[in-house]
């Protein structure tokens, strides 16, 4: 199913009635058949798809969640993206998603996402709109097995990030960034030995998002760019 043309790449502006409409037919897309791997690949470095592609996921994964947060703002549908702290950390000040690993009170994947989300960058979860969710992802440097969710926000909120975790919040218009055209490939620099290319988009003309952040919004745009 496809967006209709007055809410596609160009975010024309956002009326609440074509805002509903948006909801609505997001909804609709992520109950459809996902495209899953196939989009993963497109954004992954070239070393990590031989990798992806024996589907092989340990039964030692640890499980998290991560959120696609949308919302309106100034006619456009906005998404919000943090910067880690740099720390000893395998993720150690990379672009990603609000979220993190499963804890024994969590209800399921999605209050995972909800929890982390409130903890990372100040959302209340009872704001949140839940969209749907995309196909997990396996993130091998980490034993990650990410499930990744889209929420809705009815407008863009008073985000409170948690500076222990976040360096930096990016706010950015979805469909300007996080498209085709405006894919760019960046040499990536692990430490003085491990160097590779990597696929990602440039957020804001300077913050690099690649990996698995890169590969979950390109299934989301997969689904709804068009």
């Amino acid at each position: 199913m496809k967006i209709p043309l007055e809410i596609t790449s160009e975010a024309a502006a956002l009326s609440p009635l074509n805002w509903q409409q948006f909801k609505k037919t997001v909804k609709e897309t992520l109950h459809q058949e996902l495209p899953g791997l196939e989009a993963h690949l497109e954004l992954a470095p070239q070393f990590r798809i031989p990798q992806m592609m024996e589907l092989n996921i340990p039964d030692r994964a640890r499980k998290s969640s991560v959120l696609i947060l949308l919302f309106p703002e100034n006619n456009a549908v906005k998404t919000v993206v943090i910067v880690r702290q740099n720390d000893e950390g395998v993720h150690s000040g990379q672009v990603a998603l609000p979220g993190g690993r499963q804890e024994p009170q969590d209800l399921d994947h999605w209050h995972t996402a909800l929890r982390e989300a409130y903890e990372e960058i100040g959302v209340e979860p009872g704001t949140v709109e839940k969209a749907g969710e995309l196909s997990p992802l396996y993130i091998n440097r980490s034993n990650y097995l990410v499930y990744p969710f889209v929420g809705f926000l009815d407008k863009k909120p008073p985000f409170i990030p948690q500076h222990t975790e976040v360096k930096e919040l990016l706010v950015f218009d979805l469909f300007q960034t996080v498209s085709f055209p405006n894919r760019v490939i960046r040499e990536i620099k692990i430490n003085e030995t491990t160097r590779f290319q990597a696929p990602g988009y440039l957020i804001q003309n300077a913050f690099f998002m690649w990996g698995a952040t890169a590969m979950i919004f390109n299934e989301l745009m997969r689904l709804i760019g068009n």
